[in-house]
């Protein structure tokens, strides 16, 4: 078996501001207008890596279940089942959350709790209400103007604790630790006793280390190669990030498949 969990935006679909050359399909409606792409050569080579015996490509992504349900498009153009969102704390089956899953992340969730309630205080300083989002009970996340001083006031809060604070693509994001992407590998794992498969995983930022820690190959975009200069077995791709991670997931998952 080989599984590969992959970021989504920036790693295999992009903004409709990204400008993309030669063809491309629609991944995301949002209020009727075309939100994100993806090349016809990632979804040709994704395709052509889901459609092997025992492949499978496992979203793992820090979008919500309103986010993520955007994006039918890319979900049904590659026969997506099953994908992990809110950073791992939600896994879908099939579109719905899978019940013990969503359990046991509440569980790891619930001595946070007052944690991130307080993050949406500190955010409220810099943004409007309306925009402070509370993912219940899982995590906190804002776009502020600027991210410099909210970001410095919730590293200096929750220094020292089991929360983490990052920023991304203009947002800032409060969570627990125990709820990054890599302890959904781990947990993912586990649940489909996949011990020994070939683990494949992809990712453009910091919430995706912990992730790509947990991968045989971490593939990772070559102007942010520095970011990831500590994780084993990084491979830096240049160009359309999607299209030469996928062309190096197709050789090395091929070479993978056949010693096993």
């Amino acid at each position: 078996m080989n599984i590969f969990l992959s970021d989504l935006d920036n790693t295999l679909i992009f903004s409709h501001r990204k400008k993309l050359s030669g063809k491309k399909l629609v991944t995301e409606y949002l209020n009727g207008r075309e939100q994100s792409y993806m090349t016809e050569k990632t979804l040709l080579m994704l395709s052509t890596f889901c459609s092997l015996e025992g492949n499978i490509l496992v979203p793992l992504t820090t979008r919500t279940f309103k986010q993520y349900d955007r994006l039918k498009p890319f979900s049904d153009a590659l026969g997506i089942r099953t994908a992990l969102i809110s950073n791992g704390a939600v896994l879908l089956e099939n579109g719905k959350p899978d019940p013990e899953w969503l359990m046991e992340s509440h569980s790891i969730a619930e001595p946070f709790y007052e944690d991130i309630k307080k993050s949406c205080s500190i955010m409220k300083e810099f943004v409007e209400e309306s925009h402070v989002h509370f993912i219940e009970p899982f995590m906190s996340y804002c776009r502020p103007p600027s991210v410099d001083e909210p970001f410095a006031m919730l590293k200096k809060e929750f220094e020292g604790t089991d929360m983490m604070v990052i920023s991304s693509s203009g947002k800032l994001y409060c969570l627990p630790k125990l709820l990054s992407k890599g302890n959904a590998v781990r947990r993912f794992i586990r649940r489909k006793a996949a011990e020994g498969a070939g683990v494949f995983a992809a990712g453009d930022s910091e919430f995706d280390i912990s992730m790509l820690q947990e991968a045989e190959y971490a593939f990772v975009p070559e102007k942010n190669k520095e970011l990831f200069r500590n994780i084993q077995n990084c491979i830096p791709v240049s160009g359309v990030f999607a299209d030469g991670l996928c062309e190096r997931l197709i050789r090395l998952s091929s070479a993978v498949h056949s010693s096993i």
